[in-house]
């Protein structure tokens, strides 16, 4: 077991290493200049991480997720081979409950009806598929023969995803359409209940809720933890799109149900200047790391992947403060049992990369882990938001290297406040 644990702190410290030194800053060589494709966009980087697949059951872990501004929930893509689930948002993985656990294969499905042969239609003919990660956002398209269909999903808050649904007619005649959704939770315990516009899960196990938002009230049919809806009839005239919205939120308990319920509700009235955010900040993400790219990589095409891989990464484990996490910080890993929780040295050197591209979450990264240091100045070698699941850990710490991520977040920031508030710590 010790060698194990060597080995793998021997893997995590190369892999953090390759992460800092792709982020870390450097005076663009000449080579650079006139290698440098210049400003890039989320468009421009498509599948970088691989978030595709099918889950087999609800602790499967090799199928990874997307997810953002530190939510705790994620959610995947059907692979191209996937045909069954395309028009699916996989998931969620909910990783408030245990180590994580998959809601269900496909919180929703789209399916559409012809009215006027009352044929269904489906996605798997269609003749042009394209199923990307984007960063900061999930896409799916679909080219029928005079039909076009997209999905798109982002996280607008901590709490809350916005899913948006397109039909566009591509075809010379007028088409009228009859557009549902679909869904299950397979999680034992699950009890699916519904309002106007409204589908509920609720666990036995958990006070937290997973709740669907429709942008219409709809005839919702709940059977026992499979819900349907077919109410949704429009017609279509050569050139003419509509588009539908929804929203997903795991809500923890009840002082955040308003809040996140009116939020889902004004992305869904005005969702354009939601991804117009999206676009903003992760393009802005984007451009702090890539123009700060380290030249001893041997070609740019080597350096973006591996920068843009690794803000993925650390976006996708950030999780939002909840329950005994004070403050935001990240998991070394959301996909990994026995990681759901904040640990000592991985944090500082979180802190190193975050700072880069997020400053604030990289010194609250910093924050709460001191949050629990004790008299002696011990910092807790791992902390978690629910301690009835799994104690903190005073057992042991790391390696002290909170004052180099302190310095570091001084030398990007020049905060010399937050320096006030860590040194005496």
């Amino acid at each position: 077991m010790i060698q194990i644990m060597r080995e793998y702190y021997k893997l995590v410290i190369f892999c953090l290493g390759l992460l800092l030194v792709c982020l870390t800053s450097c005076e663009p060589t000449e080579n650079d200049e006139t290698d440098d494709p210049g400003v890039m966009s989320q468009t421009d980087f498509p599948d970088i991480l691989k978030v595709k697949g099918i889950p087999s059951d609800p602790l499967d872990l090799s199928v990874y997720s997307f997810s953002d501004l530190g939510a705790w929930h994620s959610f995947a893509l059907p692979g191209d081979e996937d045909k069954e689930y395309y028009g699916s948002v996989i998931g969620p993985f909910l990783m408030t409950q245990a180590n994580g656990v998959w809601q269900g294969r496909n919180l929703l499905k789209l399916s559409l009806t012809d009215l006027e042969t009352n044929q269904s239609l489906d996605l798997a003919e269609s003749g042009v598929v394209n199923i990307n990660y984007l960063p900061g956002k999930l896409t799916q398209r679909y080219h029928m023969e005079d039909l076009e269909v997209s999905l798109e999903l982002i996280f607008i808050s901590s709490r809350s995803a916005l899913i948006q649904s397109t039909v566009s007619n591509i075809g010379e005649e007028d088409r009228d359409l009859e557009i549902g959704w679909s869904g299950a939770s397979w999680i034992e315990g699950s009890n699916l209940s519904s309002e106007p516009g409204v589908i509920i899960t609720s666990f036995e196990e958990s006070a937290e809720r997973s709740v669907l938002q429709f942008d219409r009230a709809a005839d919702i049919e709940i059977s026992d933890t499979i819900y349907k809806i077919k109410s949704y009839r429009y017609g279509l005239s050569p050139g003419e799109s509509l588009s539908h919205q929804i929203t997903h939120s795991v809500i923890f308990n009840d002082l955040e149900w308003e809040s996140e319920i009116k939020k889902g509700q004004q992305a869904m009235e005005k969702p354009q200047p939601e991804f117009e955010a999206n676009a903003k900040r992760w393009n802005g993400y984007l451009e702090a790391i890539l123009t700060n790219h380290q030249s001893e990589w041997a070609d740019w095409e080597h350096r973006e992947v591996l920068a843009v891989k690794a803000l993925e990464t650390l976006v996708n484990n950030w999780r939002t403060a909840a329950g005994e996490l004070r403050y935001d910080g990240l998991f070394p890993s959301y996909a990994y049992r026995g990681f759901h929780g904040f640990w000592s040295w991985d944090s500082w050197k979180h802190a190193v990369a975050l700072v880069q591209f997020n400053p604030e979450l990289a010194k609250n990264q910093v924050r709460t882990m001191f949050d629990y240091q004790n008299d002696q100045g011990m910092i807790a070698d791992c902390i978690f938001r629910d301690t009835t699941i799994e104690a903190h850990n005073w057992r042991d710490t790391k390696p002290p290297l909170a004052t180099w991520a302190v310095m570091e977040i001084y030398d990007r920031t020049e905060d010399l406040e937050f320096v006030r508030e860590m040194y005496p710590k």
